[in-house]
């Protein structure tokens, strides 16, 4: 007679406390952000920023965006600011940026 294998259940993954994943990017020496306690910002000159990370919008407008991100709130201040592939971790700013701010 065949066995039959038991029916898998998957168990749902818990996210780790921000202070566990902090200690253990220092103890195998990787950045944090990789671990997602941190906002990873990428300037392209300052024409363009890429943002990765868990972050909602705050305030927006042409001259203004407040992001908020976990502990952090971070302002972008130019002329003609935009956003666009605004997805849960990621969004691009564009227009000329005369400023980046973590508050």
């Amino acid at each position: 007679m065949a066995r039959k294998h038991p029916k898998t259940r998957h168990a749902k993954l818990r996210r780790l406390p921000a202070a566990v994943l902090e200690k253990t990017a220092q103890a195998l020496e990787i950045p944090p952000d990789f671990t997602g306690g941190m906002l990873h910002v990428e300037l392209s000159g300052n024409r363009e920023a890429v943002v990765e990370g868990n972050c909602s919008i705050l305030e927006y407008d042409d001259t203004i965006i407040r992001l908020h991100a976990g502990k952090y709130t971070l302002r972008f201040t130019g002329r003609g600011l935009s956003m666009r592939n605004l997805r849960k971790n990621y969004a691009i700013i564009e227009g000329y940026i005369l400023s980046v701010e973590y508050l």
